[in-house]
Parts: structure tokens; sequence; C-alpha cells
């Protein structure tokens, strides 16, 4: 592991200078996580950090690592996330190809639209660590990003010839499945993303399909979509996370969530619906059958953007709709600021109809790259 990373570290920055090429930290995120349990507090805390190499307009590399901590004990998980390479016009064409080994591209959640058409961030907060911290699968750093992510080898190839309209084609072996406990195995994976942008409408369609050693096939698809003016706007992201289709459709496979956004001036409210899917990425955790996040954000948006400044108070909710005694609801003061191209978020949730007084305070507390 050592060597590993001592051979990573030489490449990032020493071999790109050599190559007329730039390295830079494309990405950083740190955030804990305290609360007590067992009559005991204790912090859990996550660390990811992604590296760029540029090279122009002709190619660029992105290596992520991650890491989680109890406790601060020694790390329980660290390891590598994606490696990314991306060239672009292929040939004189119009045409990006990318090869990925990893954790690649999340469908349907807005992400790529600020670095393909060059405009603001508009995807959802509601999402990673603050709001998951127990994350999916029994680890903090797996999370629900998005309806569907290309995980594991392969290849993807982008039409570029439009200025408001982008084709993506994945083309990978899947095997995320093969490395977590109750995922199928041997999946060999197709997908197809259409992006596109307008002035009032940024929208996200994808379908896909996965083969195992038995033949038997699962599918995915879903729509995002972004709508809506300074004032008013709404944001909703829907479909199939994963269905094998000799089996019966159920609610399990729906992955679905709303979030219309309200603007007065300087304040702002959100409110988010999330419907969790008990079968995601070709993983299927039972414990999330039914579960349903409401969640109402009110904040102050200083004007500056550059300041990124804003603050106020959420209420939320978890909720399951097979069994209505189970409801957990929440109080959380919260504040956000940018500095020096990072940007820092606390929180102190106060959780209501918490049986133990001690259990009913949690504190968040962390810093990212800004976007």
């Amino acid at each position: 592991m050592k060597f590993f990373i001592f051979i990573t570290l030489l490449f990032i920055f020493i071999f790109p200078p050599f190559l007329g090429a730039e390295n830079t930290l494309a990405e950083i995120e740190m955030a804990s996580w305290g609360r007590t349990r067992n009559d005991e507090f204790g912090i859990s805390s996550i660390v990811s950090a992604n590296f760029m190499v540029q090279s122009g307009d002709r190619y660029d590399f992105l290596l992520g690592f991650s890491m989680e901590m109890e406790d601060l004990n020694i790390p329980i998980f660290i390891g590598f996330d994606i490696a990314k390479l991306r060239a672009r016009n292929i040939l004189n064409l119009p045409l990006d190809i990318t090869y990925f080994i990893g954790y690649g591209d999340s469908f349907a959640t807005g992400d790529e639209f600020p670095g393909y058409f060059g405009i603001s961030p508009f995807g959802t907060d509601f999402r990673g660590f603050f709001y998951f911290p127990a994350g999916i699968y029994g680890s903090p750093l797996q999370q629900y990003n998005g309806i569907y992510s290309a995980i594991g080898t392969g290849l993807s190839f982008s039409l570029t010839k439009w200025d408001n309209l982008l084709p993506i084609m994945y083309i990978y072996y899947n095997f995320l499945s093969s490395t977590v406990i109750g995922g199928s195995q041997n999946l060999y994976s197709a997908d197809f993303r259409l992006l596109f942008n307008h002035s009032w409408l940024r929208m996200e369609a994808f379908t896909g399909a996965s083969l195992n050693k038995d033949m038997e096939i699962n599918i995915r698809s879903g729509l995002m979509a972004h709508f809506g003016g300074d004032e008013m706007s709404f944001f909703i992201q829907g479909g199939i996370s994963g269905w094998d289709i000799n089996e019966d459709f159920t609610i399990d496979s729906i992955y679905f969530l709303m979030e219309p956004r309200l603007r007065f001036g300087n304040f702002a409210l959100d409110l988010t619906f999330f419907y969790h899917p008990v079968i995601y990425n070709h993983i299927t955790t039972i414990s999330e059958r039914g579960r349903a996040n409401l969640n109402l954000k009110v904040f102050y948006r200083d004007s500056d953007t550059n300041s990124g400044l804003s603050g106020g108070l959420e209420t939320g909710s978890l909720f399951d709709t097979n069994n209505m005694n189970y409801f957990t609801m929440y109080f959380a003061p919260f504040l956000s600021f940018n500095s020096n191209g990072l940007r820092w978020d606390m929180k102190f949730k106060l959780n209501l109809f918490q049986t133990n007084p001690e259990e009913m305070v949690e504190v968040f507390f962390g810093v990212r790259t800004a976007l």
C-alpha cells in the first residue's frame, strides 16, 4: 500500500511538469459526525480527495482516495476510489473517450452540467455525509448519490458536437457487486445517458442493463429535471435503480426525490421528499425498505455569492411507510460559508422523541472544496 501511494504521488507531482501538464487538487472533503452511543460520546470521520492532472485541451486524469475513521482510532477503511483518464477530441472529432476504474460517474445528479455546459450547480444538497452520516451498506462512505453509478472498469464515449446536448455511452465490467456482501457477481454492463441544457430546463435521461454469468438481466432507467426561474424552481430525480427482469417488479426498485425551491430576496425555502430504494447499485439493503425522508430547510443567503454565506434551520423526519410506528424527527440550525476556495459547513442537530436524553444531540462539521 505504501509503495502504491508513493508511486501515485510521484506521478501526480513530479511527472506532469515534464509532460507539459498541470496538477491540481480537484476535490477534497473532510467531515466529522459526533454523537453519543451506549452512553459514550464518539466521533466518526471521513476524508476523500481527488487529484487532477490536466494537459490543456488534450486530456485530463483524475485519481481519488477515501478514508473512514471511527472514534479517532486506526482507520477502519482506507482505499482507492477512482482512476479516470479522459482524452478529448479523438482524431479531431467531437468525441471524448474516458477510461475509468472504480467509482465512476453518478447518473441523474446534475453534477456534469457545470463542467460541460458552464452553468452554476443546481443539484440537491440532500445527499452525502451531512444528511446520511451512517451511510448505506453499513459504511458512511457509501452514500445515495443519483439514481445509479457506473462502478467498475470500462470506457465511456461522449459526443460533444452540440452546445446544449450531450449523449454519453458506457461499456464496463461492474465489480462493486462482487466486493460487497449481498450483491450479484460478474456483471457486464452498458448504459446510455442524454443530457440537455436550456436556460429554464436542465434534464437528463438514462437507461442501462447488466448481464451476469447466469445470463440474468438487470435493468435501470431514470430521469432528472430542474426547471423554473430565480424565485421558484423544482428539482426531481426518479426512476428504477435496479430490477432483475426475471423477478416481480416492486417498489423496492424505485428511487424518487423531489425538491421544490422558493426564493424571497435573500431568504429561501427548500422542501425535500426522498423515498429510499432497497436495490441500489446492484446491492439489496432490506433495512431501507419503505423508508422516506421529509426535510424542510429555511435559510438566509448572502447576496455576495462568493462568500457562500448561508444559515438557518432544518426540520427533518425519517419514517417507514410500511410501519407508521417508526418515526424520527429533528431540528438543526446550520451555518455555511466559503473562504479561500473552501466551503465550511456546521450543523447542530437535536433529535426529538429520543428516549435517551444523552443521545438527543448530534454535531456535524465539514470542509470541502467550494463549487
